[in-house]
């Protein structure tokens, strides 16, 4: 064997030794109770007592029929002269469920609260001191514990029960309460301030629903480890607190909440919305066994019970590894953080359950240990990505100057390289509105089937609305509105780059459903614009024959009046578009297209966010009740009467006001 082999081997039985405890068997000063225990079923012991293997310590129920009632266990002992006259206490360890102690027949110590007011301290270690005046000296004494059983029971301790001197007890007692119960009450504290803190940041910034997910995580973690410390806590449990309603609630239900939360956190974080359907199935998951469990008539049915439902959280941990591969396969860097973060209780799972396999019931369980430092993985992560943000937008701040100029000069080379290079800046700007104008329609189309009117009107220069038309031999087969967030030479290089874009894939996709057109217009746009933040708002619309296929990301809704004059809203029910912005890089976004029919004399209206954005002199806007009424009024029977018509109200509501945005509006009527 390799010495490095060795020493590891070495080093993990001393480790392992630790945690067994070492029997030291020959120390004169600790009387260890390892065997010759014996139990019974009748008080009295008129039935004989019966020897009880060390091993069956851990596991009582079996010893009665039913495993439910009360046993008695009992070990006779010499105390050696040399410490009788020393100030005595026994260590028990944690006894499950209640148990009564005595010793030569004194009651020296009670754990829990038997039946009615039923309660089981399971997690709170016993150590009773004994009175010098019940110990008999040179002769035997009798140790009996008197314990209660509902379905479980059970003395374990780490290390063997053990009487001693005072001061060695309380030591073992004072480091078994603090590793399984005070340190739980401290984590659950602080998990109480950290989500106060993010429920904090949730509310000055609701759209980071991360931090509210985080928050809950944290809450119900907290209530959670109340099990664990609720014996620490000062008049707690007090006598009558129902322990059957304490375990539904607390150790069976709570879990089910957690683990819904941490699945809705990893979504969130990773940007994802799942469907309607998953949505209802995973609260269904949630809520049924939750339900089921607080219908358990008693503490035995209760637990055999989390048996069965305990299942139904693997779909929900199956959900959260299905996002975090999907994020994994798209190389997304924030999923490795998630991954790392998670790591710890996945670790400390499996030694749990390497723990229940080998049957080492002497080795603390250490998942909620495992939990913690997730908790503590995922608050460095979230206040990771916080600083990130905050490095990006100071950043961002700081060289949006320079980035402009950078746009600017780059625009003014091109020009330059144009017309000539010694051009200055009002001659490359007009240049630039020439060739951004050269791009589009100088008229509407003529065909056989559609009557189109338009108009555009920049603000200023180079502009940020963007529009065509398509047509098929004499006919129309679609158009375009699109509108670049911002202004000024860059949401101008924008505009021409996403034209070209827009034109090639409306005509190379025309097979294609234009939904899915949408979406690679979108994802191309991402990528050739490279870093440049803007991003696009627009509407496609496909002719064929009398049908109209429309597809909006996030732009101003379309409108449809019919031949009789009635004007409504086009959109998916509940939404005005159908899908989200256009052209943002690692942001996937689905898009939803609507079908309709036109009939002659019906017509449509479309238009950039200056038409319903644009106020009168008293501050008010025109908004898309008025383009709605507008559009209804417009009675003439050709497309430019109608759009002469909308654009005549909207000058007269906004005379003597600002117009502060580039203004297009499309007017299609159907022949």
């Amino acid at each position: 064997m390799k010495k490095s082999n060795l020493l590891i081997l070495v080093l993990f039985s001393l480790i392992l030794s630790c945690f067994t405890g070492c029997k030291k068997m020959k120390d004169s000063s600790t009387i260890y109770l390892y065997k010759d225990w014996t139990y019974t079923l009748d008080e009295s012991g008129k039935t004989g007592w019966k020897t009880l293997p060390p091993s069956n310590l851990s596991n009582l129920p079996p010893l009665l029929e039913t495993g439910i009632g009360y046993i008695w266990i009992k070990n006779t002992l010499t105390i050696p002269a040399d410490i009788s006259d020393k100030d005595l206490s026994i260590y028990l360890g944690r006894i499950t469920m209640a148990d009564e102690t005595y010793f030569n027949g004194s009651l020296i110590g009670t754990g829990g609260y038997f039946p009615p007011a039923e309660w089981s301290s399971w997690n709170k270690v016993r150590a009773y001191n004994i009175p010098s005046g019940i110990i008999k000296k040179g002769a035997e004494n009798e140790l009996k514990i008197k314990i209660w059983i509902n379905g479980e029971g059970s003395v374990v301790a780490n290390p063997l029960p053990y009487i001693s001197d005072s001061d060695k007890v309380e030591h073992t007692y004072k480091r078994e309460r603090f590793w399984n119960g005070t340190i739980y009450a401290l984590c659950a504290f602080a998990l109480l301030v950290i989500a106060a803190y993010h429920i904090l940041i949730f509310a000055k910034r609701p759209k980071d629903r991360e931090n509210i997910l985080f928050a809950f995580i944290n809450i119900v973690t907290a209530f959670y480890l109340c099990v664990f410390y609720i014996d620490d806590l000062p008049d707690l449990p007090f006598h009558g607190l129902n322990f059957l309603t304490f375990q539904k609630i607390f150790s069976y239900s709570l879990p089910f909440l957690l683990i819904y939360f941490v699945g809705s956190f990893v979504e969130v974080f990773l940007g994802y919305k799942d469907s309607r359907i998953v949505k209802y199935v995973r609260r269904i998951l949630v809520g049924l066994p939750i339900v089921i469990l607080l219908l358990a008539p008693n503490y035995p049915v209760l637990r055999n019970m989390w048996n069965f439902c305990q299942l139904l959280l693997l779909p929900q941990l199956v959900f959260i590894a299905v996002t975090m591969i999907r994020a994994f396969r798209k190389n997304r860097q924030d999923v490795r953080p998630l991954l790392i973060g998670f790591s710890p209780f996945i670790l400390a799972i499996f030694l749990d359950l390497l723990h229940n396999i080998l049957k080492w019931y002497a080795l603390p369980y250490i998942s909620m240990y495992g939990w913690m430092l997730v908790i503590i993985m995922l608050l460095f992560i979230l206040a990771s990505k916080f600083t990130a943000a905050r490095n990006e937008a100071e950043d961002l701040n700081a060289n949006l100057e320079q980035k402009v100029n950078d746009r600017t000069r780059e625009l003014s080379e091109a020009n330059s390289a144009l017309e000539a290079a010694n051009k200055q800046a009002a001659d490359d700007m007009k240049l630039a509105v020439y060739v951004q104008q050269s791009f589009y329609p100088r008229t509407a189309p003529i065909t056989s089937d559609y009557d189109v009117a338009f108009t555009f009107n920049p603000k200023a220069g180079v502009s940020g609305d963007l529009f065509d038309f398509y047509k098929t031999g004499n006919r129309l087969s679609g158009a375009a509105l699109f509108d670049v967030s911002g202004h000024g030479i860059a949401a101008g290089l924008v505009t021409m780059l996403a034209k070209s874009i827009i034109s090639k894939e409306v005509v190379d996709n025309m097979n294609k459903p234009l939904a899915s057109v949408m979406s690679i217009i979108s994802n191309k746009i991402a990528e050739d614009k490279g870093d440049v933040e803007n991003y696009l708002t627009g509407i496609l619309l496909r002719f064929e024959d009398d049908h109209v296929y429309y597809v909006n990301g996030g732009h101003p809704a379309m409108f449809f009046r019919n031949a009789a004059g009635k004007a409504s809203m086009a959109a998916i029910a509940g939404k005005e578009s159908s899908g989200g912005l256009i052209g943002i890089k690692n942001i996937p976004v689905e898009y939803t297209g609507i079908k309709f029919r036109m009939s002659p004399g019906d017509a449509i209206i479309i238009y950039t966010d200056c038409l319903y954005e644009s106020k009168d002199v008293n501050g008010v806007e025109f908004g898309t009740d008025r383009i709605k009424t507008a559009f209804e009024h417009a009675t003439g029977h050709s497309a430019q009467e109608k759009l002469n018509q909308v654009l005549g109200e909207f000058r007269e509501y906004t005379e003597g006001a600002e117009i502060k945005d580039d203004l297009t509006m499309i007017v299609i009527v159907k022949k």
